[in-house]
């Protein structure tokens, strides 16, 4: 039946009168993008409402080609290579709401444009070539509530905001402004959005927000700011969104943000801090997104976030952080990144209370040791840098031992089917409970010092499991080394430093420890399919289960890995 009414209804379409060619006609719609038009058509609708001619090679507007059209609502000129006079839109000054002028090539405008246009609430004049515009421009324009003017050529802003009073989003980014006139954003009160970001802007007037008490989002991304004053933010008593990422600030004033109650996402990513005040976060009880990642912080206060305790969002990546932060308080955090710094140790306390906690990002670090309990965190984790990004941890725990357990709870949530990559070295215990809902999990397993093991290395699987596939992955080759890797070798870049060989280690023995008493898992068939690859499926029951690496009359290389893949039953 809906294929029969989409046939009739686009033979409808197809059937309206007067639909040029390449366009989409409806009574009140008529959308003729990209259809290679150079002039307006003749014969449209009158009833028309929304009218797109956006990426045409349309000039001009002649005389009149509007003047039929008494319910337009929205026209769409963008894309084109328009030049424009003061009477262009004079004919649907009456109806006309809605007007994208985006993508002319305008160098200017014409002064008295918009002096009929009084109804007009939202006008996109981004991507043109405007310079400078008649500081009148815009004064009949009461209504209007949205103006975009990014990514033009603008270096100063003239009184040109005059007669906008319900002007509530101001789009300015991507000009070439170096600095903003005192009092130029006084006539627009009721502004709840203001742009300035991929400018050049390096310092910012006192007092140039005093009249802006409604505003909600100030982004000035992208600029030459070497400082944050104070003076930003004495009157913006609304303010919900600062972002000032990508400038070259260096130190962050005591109180800057005290009394910014009002404040849930803050972004002081990629500057040059160096350090955190004691009392950055106070004050900032409303926080739920704070960004301060690629900076050079080396050290974050104790309890810093101990009162922010609605945060859920909080990106410490691309820092110098040796040591985790102490994260008192942050019962509600959803996401935590840690990534590409140089820690080291993992404290116990390291995820204490984060309930909510469903992304941990840890990879790109030098994680030499995990203490007890450390990762702990009894709760619904669906992402994090032990399956997100565990290559790289697991490269950093295979580089010295790890000295105690590693808890991986609460993680059968993750959707299926999912590889996780665990490497353990000086039998280190991994604990992994909650894998139960998995359908598929790939352990890779690189050959220990000499001949040890890794006990342990399995308890609390809550099986039957099925190895499905296994053997050495063949020789890890040095990245310079023409040697072919075996199927399924992950190449792991410049830092392998394992020389090239063909030989691969092995073999790999599988054994219930004596202890064990409840089957856990089971040998697959005859394993035949994993002859010749060094690998003996020795499997019997149950876990805890033990790996032995070779024998003493097989020594082993550290040339190598082995990859199982279990199923579950």
């Amino acid at each position: 039946m809906i294929p029969v009414l989409l046939l009739l209804l686009f033979g409808y379409i197809l059937s309206l009168p007067d639909c040029p060619q390449k366009c989409l006609c409806t009574p009140s719609l008529m959308d003729c993008r990209c259809a290679s038009l150079y002039e307006v058509p003749h014969g449209i609708a009158q009833k028309t409402e929304t009218l797109i001619l956006n990426d045409n090679h349309l000039t001009l507007i002649s005389p009149g080609v509007f003047q039929h059209l008494l319910n337009l609502t929205f026209l769409g000129l963008a894309n084109n290579k328009l030049s424009l006079q003061n009477d262009s839109f004079d004919n649907i000054s009456k109806s006309i709401l809605s007007l994208d002028l985006s993508g002319n090539n305008f160098t200017d405008l014409p002064s008295n444009l918009f002096r009929n246009t009084k109804k007009l609430v939202w006008l996109n004049l981004a991507e043109n070539r405007l310079g400078l515009l008649d500081s009148t421009i815009f004064i009949s324009l009461e209504k209007l509530t949205y103006l975009d003017l990014s990514n033009n050529r603008l270096k100063m802003l003239a009184s040109m905001f005059v007669g906008l009073s319900q002007l509530d989003t101001l789009m300015l980014a991507g000009n070439h402004l170096l600095t903003i006139p005192e009092g130029v954003f006084d006539p627009i009160r009721n502004l709840k959005i203001l742009v300035l970001s991929h400018n050049e802007i390096s310092h910012l007037p006192e007092g140039l927000f005093d009249n802006l008490k409604s505003l909600n989002d100030l982004l000035l991304d992208y600029n030459n700011f070497t400082e944050i004053s104070h003076a930003i933010f004495t009157t913006l008593d609304n303010l919900e969104h600062f972002s000032i990422s990508k400038n070259r600030i260096q130190n962050i004033p005591p109180l800057l943000f005290a009394g910014r109650f009002t404040l849930r996402k803050l972004d002081l990513s990629s500057n040059l801090l160096s350090e955190m005040p004691s009392d950055f976060a106070s004050g900032l009880e409303r926080l739920e997104v704070l960004n301060l990642s690629a900076n050079c912080i080396g050290n974050v206060p104790k309890n810093l976030f101990i009162n922010n305790t609605k945060l859920e969002f909080l990106h410490l990546d691309k820092n110098c952080l040796h040591t985790p932060p102490i994260f008192s308080g942050l019962q509600n955090l959803i996401e935590l990144t840690l990534c590409c710094n140089g820690i080291k140790i993992l404290p116990k306390t390291f995820t204490d209370n984060m309930a909510n906690l469903e992304l941990l990002d840890l990879s790109m670090n030098n994680i030499r040791e995990i203490e007890d309990d450390a990762f702990k965190m009894n709760h619904n984790i669906t992402k994090g840098s032990l399956l997100q990004g565990a290559e790289d941890l697991q490269l950093s725990l295979t580089s010295t031992g790890v000295v105690g357990a590693l808890y991986l709870v609460g993680l059968s949530s993750v959707p299926e089917p999912i590889p996780v990559f665990l490497t353990v070295h000086n039998a280190a215990e991994v604990i992994t409970y909650g894998f139960q809902k998995f359908v598929q999990k790939e352990f890779l397993l690189p050959p220990p010092r000499g001949n040890s093991s890794s006990r342990g290395l399995w308890q609390g699987f809550k099986g039957p499991w099925v190895v499905a596939a296994g053997g050495a992955l063949g020789p890890l080759n040095h990245p310079r080394s023409p040697t072919t890797a075996s199927p399924g070798l992950r190449r792991q870049g410049s830092r392998d430093r394992a020389p090239a060989t063909t030989t691969a280690p092995g073999p790999l023995n599988l054994h219930p420890s004596p202890a064990a008493a409840t089957p856990g898992l089971r040998q697959q068939g005859s394993g035949s399919n994993l002859k010749g690859r060094g690998f003996q499926p020795l499997l019997g029951a149950a876990g805890p289960l033990n790996c032995t690496w070779g024998s003493r009359s097989t020594p082993v290389r550290r040339t190598g890995a082995y990859r199982l893949t279990f199923t579950s039953a």
